[in-house]
């Protein structure tokens, strides 16, 4: 098998794609990328190689090797117009997303104060909430956390489920929350 491969190893063509010192660029031999400099072995025939917006058509034969110089990029003339830039905007269903995160944060965040204000009490005042100083403004306080803390990881998590992703891909789980005037459910949805 050895032997076989060796007779025929002669035959075989080769493509070696050189880039000019500096630029770096993805290339790609028939849709391949291959790293530039290296030696590729291809079979008999016409081949394309590409490097960013230049393409260069090989015809090789049996035992042939060829080397692609690719030449420079020509530098950009001299205008007075900034260069365009594509920007693309997030779409509203991110927006929604990165805000129920936010709003799930601020939450968690108030709802830890809540629990360090109450441990705070029951340290200082016990178990049955009798304390040589008056307390109800730290309890009134550790209520509102409270409240700002639920409010803020309901409405987290609503935004967050109720946002869409921008493409559905085609295998999907997706999550959606049902609401009614006798309650709410969340419905599953696995596509294949």
């Amino acid at each position: 098998m050895r032997e076989k491969i060796g007779e025929l190893q002669p035959r075989v063509p080769t493509i070696t794609v050189h880039l000019p010192s500096g630029l770096r660029a993805t290339v790609l031999l028939d849709g391949e990328s291959v790293a530039a400099g290296s030696s590729v072995e291809v079979n008999p025939g016409e081949h394309v190689v590409v490097t960013g917006d230049r393409e260069y058509e090989v015809d090789l034969g049996e035992g042939e090797a060829r080397e692609v110089k690719v030449e420079a990029p020509a530098p950009p003339a001299d205008t007075d117009e900034p260069p365009a830039v594509d920007v693309d905007e997030p779409s509203s269903s991110n927006r929604k997303r990165t805000a129920g995160f936010v709003s799930i944060g601020i939450g968690g965040a108030a709802l830890i104060g809540y629990g360090a204000i109450e441990l705070a009490l029951l340290g200082d005042c016990g178990a049955d909430k009798r304390c040589a100083s008056d307390p109800a403004g730290k309890q009134r306080g550790a209520q509102a956390l409270f409240g700002l803390g639920a409010v803020g990881v309901g409405i987290g998590t609503l935004l967050i489920l109720t946002s869409k992703p921008t493409e559905e891909p085609e295998r999907a789980t997706i999550i959606r929350p049902l609401l009614g005037r006798r309650g709410g459910a969340l419905t599953i949805e696995r596509r294949f």
